[in-house]
């Protein structure tokens, strides 16, 4: 009897033994899935930090691509302003067909990306609309000019209409520079 307890005692102890072995082996499974999972989740964050990262380098491209050439465009759009000032030498006989042309050259790059001076297009409402102004009373100072010519500049209204043009043109200037800070402030923010 007393074999036969003791035989009982073993058997339980190593069922006990057994029972703890198989309990810490599920623990292991279970803290190894949970590292998996844990691992899963790191490598999602990654991916999706990653992707964001990309994404805002792409923007930051774009945005240095469209103030590309603005500096070019602000610097032209001056020449314009200032030559339009050298045009008031027409009341003194001074005819100045160059100048007209290279203005017409200048403004026509600005509108249309087109001549020789690398110009590109600014797409911005404000400052394509200035131009637009400015590039249309453009058209009338040159026929006030015409007027200048055939009838003297005692019977136009050349000085006038070339300070009001002035000013156009410097309105033309600062909305081109405001883009150009526009774009520079989304560049510091996308940063």
């Amino acid at each position: 009897d007393l074999v036969f307890c003791n035989f009982l005692i073993f058997l339980l102890n190593y069922d006990m033994i057994l029972y703890r072995a198989f309990e810490e082996i599920n623990m292991l499974n279970r803290e190894i899935r949970s590292d998996r999972n844990n691992k899963n989740i790191i490598g999602m964050i990654q991916s999706c930090l990653i992707l964001i990262l990309v994404l805002l380098i792409i923007m930051i491209m774009v945005q240095i691509t469209r103030l590309q050439g603005t500096a070019r465009v602000i610097n032209y759009a001056g020449l314009v302003r200032g030559a339009t000032q050298r045009m008031k030498l027409e009341i003194t006989g001074s005819r100045s067909d160059e100048l007209i042309k290279y203005l017409d050259d200048i403004l026509s790059g600005l509108r249309y990306q087109d001549g020789h001076y690398d110009l590109v297009k600014l797409h911005d409402k404000e400052y394509q609309d200035k131009l637009q102004v400015q590039s249309d009373y453009w058209e009338k100072l040159k026929k006030e000019i015409e007027a200048v010519r055939s009838d003297g500049y005692e019977n136009t209204d050349i000085v006038n209409m070339s300070e009001i043009y002035f000013h156009m043109a410097d309105e033309t200037v600062f909305a081109a520079e405001n883009y150009s800070e526009k774009i520079a402030v989304k560049i510091r923010t996308i940063e």
